[in-house]
């Protein structure tokens, strides 16, 4: 908080009721209570421990609670007999009688309307503030500055949605008369946000249309030779999407398009095509990925689809040695047409392109708008394709993407298995151990998911590597158990990788650097422990790891 408008504008957590006064005689144990006495007693002590506390006895005429502060010594020079205090806290019974402890107080028979007698505010504060003083300071500033701030939106808005206008809406926000005002204040500031964040994204989209970009020929010789070596057809979310980036890539404004569809819907194939394209037409392609495990993968799959073709296919990751990714970093700066995969090593400085026309970037939750645009930097206004498999309302993307346009497949390739998803207990475990041993005698593949790669102190919660050791490997090594995660060496990582994708590792236990882009068909069990402590997206991307293939597959969340 720096200014007058950031304070105005630093905007509560909670409410607490304190527009009534309760009699001591009335207050119930668990209670969050105000209320106003006498103080009758005063003492304090130091208790095992070397702990201080100071205690107080208040009377109001019906009834005796005990007021206690622990830690703050000074108050029982503060705190005088025969003194009016008005405490606001939490009820705690001790020895049969109320006991509340630390509360907030005020000394004295005349207080300031702001901390008690009404609704306040709760807000979220750090070490050394607090909430008496930031309220104070809060109602001073929006007394003294409150007309200064001018409404922007139209009249007819507002009547039409019947909102507070905007000072009443920040008076309302901190000092509410009802708690029914405080929602309505909340209802039009969260308005402001969204509206305001609309036109920033709108703002910023109608820039780029004023700007020239690239315009190609997008002559389909190579997508449809790659097409003829698929043993499937593109499905028609597929198609369409591929007809929406060609009339973009052809038109003269440079293309802004975000693809979303499911994990396994086909997005890498819409997106290779976008390459080809764009390689016909005489540019360069780059494509960021994540992860160094997804890269390596995208390289893998894409030169061995697109070398038949004549289309080269460069790597630039951080484990590449120096020979390696010299060689890419020359070939981009150089202007050798080709397609160029990688994680960040992709925007250092010294990565150049000479000609780049389409920059393509995978799983796009997982890069900031501050990366996007380094990564368009490296040419004068390059297209732009951004993919997504998280699953986002049309209308929340839009809000978020407002500046992309929308392409979403929504259909699954034909011939891929059921996908079942099963919530376990604890004390089933035997429920789940079953159905990966039926599968892995079939000879499919599984996933051991876990929160962490070590024990912590901190947390109980179960840990990879100690499951790997005592659970899985002494259970499954038959069947051949590897264990996986974002420490090991990148050399042992890649190795352990393609021992599952060839199918000598059946049973991977790992973390989260599973989350994005392994693409094994074969795998048809993803068990995700503790799975309470993951995102709703991570558990998406966990089971989008399986149902890749035709047999039937199973997402088992353990609780």
């Amino acid at each position: 908080i720096e200014t007058v408008r950031d304070l105005i504008y630093f905007f509560p957590r909670d409410y607490e009721d304190r527009s009534q006064l309760r009699r001591f005689d009335e207050i119930e144990e668990g209670e969050n209570i105000t209320a106003y006495g006498r103080i009758v007693d005063v003492d304090r002590k130091e208790v095992s421990g070397g702990r201080k506390v100071v205690s107080a006895l208040v009377s109001d005429g019906h009834g005796i609670i005990e007021v206690l502060w622990w830690g703050m010594p000074y108050l029982y020079n503060k705190l005088g007999r025969g003194e009016m205090i008005l405490i606001s806290g939490k009820a705690g019974v001790f020895g049969g009688r109320i006991q509340i402890t630390n509360p907030e107080f005020e000394l004295g028979e005349d207080f300031d309307g702001i901390n008690y007698g009404r609704i306040v505010p709760i807000y979220p504060l750090t070490r050394g503030i607090y909430q008496k003083n930031i309220r104070r300071i809060i109602h001073s500033a929006i007394k003294t500055y409150v007309q200064q701030v001018e409404e922007f939106l139209p009249e007819y808005v507002i009547e039409e949605e019947s909102f507070m206008g905007i000072k009443e809406a920040i008076e309302s926000i901190h000092f509410p008369a009802t708690i029914s005002d405080a929602r309505e204040a909340k209802r039009r500031l969260t308005f402001n946000s969204l509206f305001l964040l609309q036109l920033g994204i709108l703002r910023r989209k109608m820039k780029l249309l004023d700007k020239k970009g690239i315009s190609m020929l997008c002559e389909d010789g190579l997508s449809i030779a790659l097409q003829k070596t698929l043993p499937f057809k593109p499905t028609n979310s597929q198609l369409r999407a591929i007809n929406e980036i060609k009339n973009d890539m052809m038109s003269e404004r440079p293309m802004m398009r975000l693809l979303q569809g499911d994990v396994g819907s086909g997005k890498t194939l819409v997106a290779t095509i976008s390459a080809l394209m764009t390689i016909e037409s005489g540019y360069q392609v780059a494509i960021m990925a994540p992860t160094e495990i997804l890269a390596r993968q995208h390289h893998r799959n894409l030169n061995a689809q697109l070398s038949p073709l004549g289309v080269r296919v460069f790597l630039m990751v951080g484990g590449q040695s120096d020979n390696e990714r010299s060689e890419s970093v020359m070939s981009a700066r150089e202007g050798e047409v080709g397609i160029y995969i990688g994680t960040h090593a992709l925007i250092q400085e010294k990565v150049k392109f000479e000609n780049l026309g389409l920059v393509i970037i995978d799983e796009q939750h997982r890069f900031g708008i501050h990366q996007r645009a380094e990564l368009l930097s490296k040419s004068i206004l390059p297209n732009l394709l951004v993919m997504t498999a998280t699953p986002i309302p049309r209308t929340l993307a839009l809000t978020i993407y407002g500046d992309l346009d929308l392409s979403v497949i929504d259909e699954m390739p034909p011939g891929r298995g059921k996908r079942t998803t099963i919530i376990v207990n604890e004390g089933e475990r035997e429920r789940a151990e079953d159905i990966i041993v039926s599968n892995l005698k079939e000879g499919k593949q599984a996933f051991i998911v876990y929160p962490l790669i070590d024990e912590s102190e901190k947390m109980d919660l179960k840990a990879a590597t100690y499951a790997f050791k005592k659970i899985w490997l002494p259970k499954f090594t038959d069947f051949g158990v590897a264990l996986l995660h974002g420490r090991m060496p990148k050399d042992e990582q890649h190795r352990i990788m393609a021992d599952f994708e060839n199918g000598r590792v059946k049973l991977l236990v790992t973390t989260t650097v599973a989350e994005v882009g392994i693409d094994v068909s074969n795998a048809t069990v993803m068990v995700v422990e503790c799975a309470d402590r993951f995102g709703l997206s991570q558990l998406h991307q966990l089971r989008g790891r399986i149902g890749r293939g035709s047999d039937q597959s199973y997402c088992i969340l353990m609780r």
